[in-house]
């Protein structure tokens, strides 16, 4: 038995300790999904799907039990076996999953297709498998650091270094088929945050988020949700290969009285530098990587000699590292990260990552809060920055919180977090200026929601 293409189906992704598993008992309850349980020859062990809520972390676990790993499991090495399954296909424990809820409502008799809860998306690919459903949603769910480790102290033993090391690798790997939490939550539909423990707040949340689904009631979009669509749509303009930033500043009553995106002085007028990729067709942090990366001979860890080449990531074929294009297969392209694999044989040091560095200074953009910025004083505004608010797809780095900071901008609201805690400390220790994550509404689904002519 087939899913229906139009079945509503409700995806939770977050880092572990935001909350998803209680939001997924919640939109169980609410959503008075029939109750049963997969007892078919899949599933021998402990590794239940039931309830109306299926978790990817069961399939993983399916395959832990088939291996012989001894219970207790542990963070790393599911994510380790996920990765495993996943190599097969970025999108085969989505696909695998809604195949076997098919095969189980066929066994039981279902026929009233209730809405199916999906509980722990954790790679683009499985995003990309269920938006094969037309009805198919995505909600992200977020909370700060300190909050999830409060929540997973006592799971942990107290140790907390291992909880980083898990965290870190939970939110990106850079590789196709590992965790991508932090991109699973870029590409949400909605976003609630749950620093707070009072359930009720949580639950009414979520709540508010089924009636906009269901469309039980017509909601307009709130201010923060408009502007910061319009951010998003700032942010296309951007020519950057790594992350795509757009900002805009309001007023105190709410006007769009700024813009910005990253890119090269002038960019936007087609009067200023060239791109990065139509100077060099890659970002100019990396070809300077590139050039210092050819120069090292020696492992500035160890001193032994550097090998002549890396493997790719992908396919383990041989590159030059004069080269750093996979011969094997050129939609590699590097995605010009590939340095980071480049590591010394005897010390297992990662050159480029842990000696050359990022190279931010010598990045060529303006960023988008800094043209917004500068967008003010070109335009000869004379209003106090006291009073307006600053959107930003991603939360300020140093450079652009020092130049926030200094005039006295009045509220920021971001989306993604941004690596490096200097501009978070320096925003906080100014007793004017507001930060708030944003949640709502994402960008991508705004007009699907709030599109009253469909």
């Amino acid at each position: 038995m087939s899913i229906e293409k139009d079945r509503l189906i409700i995806g939770l992704t977050g880092s572990f300790g935001s909350g998803c598993s209680t939001a997924a008992k919640w939109l169980n309850k609410v959503l008075q999904v029939k109750v049963y349980k997969i007892t078919n020859d899949y599933l021998k062990s402990p590794v239940e799907l039931k309830n109306g809520t299926y978790r990817m972390s069961s399939l993983i676990k399916e395959e832990a039990i088939n291996k012989g790993c001894r219970l207790p499991f542990d963070r790393k090495l599911l994510q380790e076996i996920g990765n495993e399954l996943r190599q097969k296909c970025t999108g085969y424990l989505a696909a695998e999953i809604i195949r076997r809820i098919g095969e189980v409502e066929e066994k039981v008799g279902e026929k009233s297709n209730p809405p199916i809860v999906i509980d722990g998306v954790k790679n683009t690919g499985e995003v990309v498998e269920f938006r094969k459903y037309s009805n198919f949603f995505l909600i992200g769910i977020d909370a700060s650091f300190d909050v999830r480790w409060g929540r997973l102290k006592e799971e942990y033993g107290g140790d907390q270094g291992k909880f980083e090391k898990d965290d870190e690798r939970d939110h990106n790997e850079n590789i196709d088929y590992g965790q991508q939490v932090d991109k699973c939550v870029y590409l949400s539909d909605i976003l609630i945050n749950n620093d707070s423990d009072r359930f009720k707040e949580f639950f009414d949340k979520i709540d508010d988020c089924i009636e906009l689904i269901k469309k039980e009631r017509y909601q307009y979009p709130d201010p923060d949700e408009t502007i910061m669509t319009q951010a998003y749509s700032e942010s296309l303009k951007s020519p950057c290969f790594k992350r795509k930033v757009g900002a805009v500043i309001t007023s105190s009553i709410g006007e769009m009285i700024s813009s910005g995106f990253n890119g090269v002085p002038g960019g936007g007028s087609g009067l200023g530098e060239k791109s990065c990729e139509d100077e060099w067709g890659m970002c100019y942090r990396d070809k300077i990587k590139i050039d210092l990366l050819k120069k090292i001979k020696f492992c500035p860890n160890c001193g032994n000699k550097i090998e002549e080449s890396i493997s790719c990531p992908k396919c383990n074929s041989t590159i030059p590292v004069k080269d750093l294009f996979c011969p094997r297969c050129p939609e590699c392209d590097l995605d010009l990260d590939l340095g980071i694999y480049f590591i010394c044989k005897s010390c297992k040091m990662r050159i480029i990552e842990e000696f050359i560095g990022p190279q931010l200074e010598k990045c060529r953009a303006l960023h988008a809060e800094e043209k917004a910025i500068l967008q003010l004083s070109k335009l000869g505004t004379v209003i106090s920055l006291q009073d307006t608010t600053l959107y930003t797809t991603t939360f300020p780095c140093f450079l652009c919180a020092k130049k926030i900071y200094e005039v006295k901008i009045g509220r920021v609201v971001y989306v993604e977090p941004y690596p490096g805690k200097e501009s978070w400390e320096l925003l906080n220790r100014s007793t004017t200026i507001s930060i708030k994550k944003f949640e709502g509404v994402k960008a991508r689904a705004y007009f699907r929601f709030f599109d009253r002519s469909k």
